[in-house]
């Protein structure tokens, strides 16, 4: 019998006029260490994935958003009982206020989205990767 719990993570795709997007470098003591990211976290107990969204890109890179859509949804079955599953929730962030920046330190750059390589992202990001080209 399965006891996994969720964690949900909202995760935004900031894309600016010019087909570029806000990419930070994640630390290098985490999982998936110096890979390429979208910003976002976890959502809280308490939280909605849209709420956990306008939070964390306030935290991390000091974004007040002011327009946002569901972009895509990807999940993952955990690998063993004593760890929870993972449900992302990517939002494509249209408009926005403040200039995005690496609030906490990180390494921050905006990237052209046609030129993305989904082997620089961990894995669960190659599927928003593809999408993300077919639109430009």
């Amino acid at each position: 019998m399965s006891s996994n719990l969720t964690q949900s993570i909202a995760i935004g795709i900031v894309v600016n006029h010019v087909n570029e997007v806000f990419i930070a470098t994640r630390p290098v003591h985490t999982k998936y260490g110096g890979m390429l990211e979208f910003p976002g976290g976890k959502v809280e107990s308490n939280e909605l994935p849209e709420d956990a969204l306008k939070r964390e890109l306030l935290e991390e890179i000091g974004l007040e958003i002011l327009k946002y859509r569901l972009f895509h949804i990807e999940e993952k079955k955990a690998s063993s009982e004593n760890k929870p599953n993972v449900k992302l929730y990517f939002y494509l962030v249209e408009e926005w206020k403040n200039t995005p920046y690496g609030k906490e330190g990180q390494d921050v750059k905006w990237h052209i989205i046609s030129s993305l390589d989904p082997k620089k992202f961990p894995p669960l990001n190659i599927t928003v990767i593809e999408r993300l080209k077919n639109l430009t």
